[in-house]
């Protein structure tokens, strides 16, 4: 029974991470859906010029077997349309269930959350308060432009 608990012990300590995997995972599948849909639509569309131009050229007398596709080769087109479909689909479901979890949570302020930074806080160091200069200060030194400091 001990153990039992050590388990739901170690796994409520993991809750925070849950969340950033999954949006990793969400992340990771909409860019390999977006892979796909681009892999996808690139061979239809060089399927798709390379039978227009044949079309083209054989406008005159019509079509001919040379003019067209084989059947096998419609019937791939056909499955990279139903991969990009998928592909949609997937994408789909990733930016819905991103809109919802959107309106449950409130935004988070990414960099409050990071060790404790909040960026509205005066430091404690006195940070805040150099006017200028740099490293060593700034200068108090009025200069004109073009004028030397030796009087002639």
């Amino acid at each position: 029974m001990a153990r039992l608990e050590e388990k739901k012990i170690n796994r409520s300590s993991l809750a925070p991470y849950g969340e950033s995997v999954k949006r990793h995972l969400e992340s990771f599948d909409l860019e390999a859906s977006l892979n796909e849909m681009a892999d996808g639509a690139g061979l239809i569309a060089d399927f798709s010029k390379i039978y227009r131009q044949r079309a083209h050229e054989n406008q005159r007398i019509g079509m001919t077997p040379q003019s067209m596709p084989r059947l096998d080769e419609v019937d791939d087109m056909l499955k990279q349309s139903e991969r990009i479909q998928m592909s949609l689909q997937r994408m789909r479901d990733v930016v819905f269930n991103h809109h919802q979890a959107s309106m449950v949570e409130p935004p988070r302020d990414a960099y409050r959350q990071m060790n404790g930074y909040d960026p509205d806080n005066v430091s404690n160091y006195g940070d805040d308060n150099k006017v200028g200069g740099g490293f060593a200060g700034g200068d108090n030194k009025t200069r004109k432009r073009g004028v030397s400091g030796r009087s002639t």
